[in-house]
């Protein structure tokens, strides 16, 4: 009995080395465990797909260093269906790293679909200004924004950028965020009846389910559980990189789950002994 109580203070040393030995399994060996596409992501895929043709989508990309291990997968999956889809899109955010992060992504995966910059899509970088600049934004895109970020050439002489006039341009809105920024989106979404998604960090998720529920969303994206599954719709198959680290997460949570009931014995048989004196 008494090696079920010093379940209760196994050492930190010991559940530290577990966690980097069991997090490290699923990069070096296959391992698969049961994995599902959620309504959320096919939300945000389908509102993709049957994007009219004559409408932008907006990136608002509000993420950077500190959630890139959850927001750059679901930028990577966003951006690449929208190029495999032939959707033009424009990126800001009032992240400074997110638009530039983008950017990178974007720059990487036009090469390998062959699209061009200025014509498919194009950066207008890190904005300031919250609420009051996306309304008049709204209104009127060009006088908003006067360059992009990348080639600091005025929107006018972007052949994408003259197609959007105002919010009626913009077919959907996508926010990939690693904090509370999409509070301004949905208010932009809630005046303008602009289709809205959120790709967010898995501990944001609770706060959107309403939204969902309200269909102020048309999709979510959940963590790097939300990039796999998105990358899962728009490939047929799941992207190797993203799978194994998606099994690796599973492990450190299947990790804490045993610590917890081991937790709970120890304290059940410390009880039980101070009951039986």
């Amino acid at each position: 009995m008494e090696w079920l109580i010093q379940l209760r203070q196994i050492k930190r040393q010991w559940i530290y080395l577990c966690l980097a030995v069991l997090v490290s399994i699923p990069l070096f060996l296959k391992i698969r465990l049961p994995f599902f596409v959620g309504p959320q992501a096919k939300g945000l895929y389908e509102a993709v797909k049957n994007l009219p043709e004559d409408k932008v989508v907006l990136l608002a990309m509000d993420w950077g260093a500190a959630t890139k291990g959850e927001s750059m997968w679901q930028a990577q999956a966003i951006i690449e269906h929208l190029f495999k889809e032939k959707k033009p899109f424009v990126i800001l955010g009032y992240d400074i790293q997110g638009p530039q992060l983008s950017e990178e992504l974007a720059e990487k995966l036009a090469k390998k679909y062959h699209k061009e910059y200025g014509e498919d899509w194009f950066n207008v970088g890190f904005i300031t200004g919250g609420l009051p600049l996306l309304l008049r934004m709204a209104k009127n895109f060009q006088a908003t924004f006067k360059q992009d970020s990348v080639e600091r050439k005025p929107l006018s002489a972007l052949p994408l950028a003259r197609k959007i006039r105002d919010i009626n341009d913009i077919g959907l809105i996508i926010n990939v965020t690693g904090s509370g920024t999409y509070g301004d989106w949905i208010t932009i979404q809630t005046t303008y009846k602009v289709p809205l998604a959120v790709a967010c960090t898995a501990v944001i998720t609770p706060d959107l389910y309403p939204f969902l529920d309200s269909k102020q969303l048309i999709g979510m994206l959940s963590g790097l559980k939300g990039a796999a599954e998105y990358e899962a719709l728009i490939k047929g198959s799941h992207r190797e990189t993203t799978l194994k680290m998606m099994m690796s997460q599973s492990m450190a949570h299947l990790l804490i789950i045993i610590l917890i009931v081991l937790a709970n014995i120890g304290l059940y048989m410390e009880r039980r002994r101070r009951r039986s004196g």
